[in-house]
C-alpha cells in the first residue's frame, strides 16, 4: 500500500509544469560606477548572486535613479 501511495506521489511531482521551478530576473539600478557601486556589477559579473539561486540583471543609469524606480522598470536600486 506504501509503495502505492509512493508511485503515485511521485508521479503527481514529476507531472507538474515546470513554470513553478524557473527564476525571475531582478533588475537592480545603480548609478555612476565609483567605488561605493562598483560591488554590485562586479558581484553578478563574478556569479555571486546565481550561486545563490538570484537571476540578478544590473542595469547602469545615468542621472537620478529615483525616476527608474518610480517607472516600474527596476525592482531595486543602489543610490549614493
Amino acid at each position: 500500500m506504501v509503495f502505492v501511495f509512493c508511485k503515485i506521489i511521485i508521479l503527481f511531482v514529476l507531472l507538474l509544469p515546470a513554470a513553478g521551478f524557473g527564476q525571475t530576473k531582478v533588475r537592480a539600478a545603480y548609478g555612476t560606477p565609483s567605488l561605493s557601486h562598483v560591488v554590485f556589477p562586479l558581484g553578478v559579473k563574478a556569479g555571486m548572486f546565481s550561486r545563490h539561486g538570484l537571476a540578478m540583471e544590473p542595469v547602469c543609469i545615468a542621472g537620478r535613479s529615483i525616476n527608474v524606480l518610480l517607472s516600474g522598470n527596476v525592482q531595486f536600486g543602489f543610490t549614493g
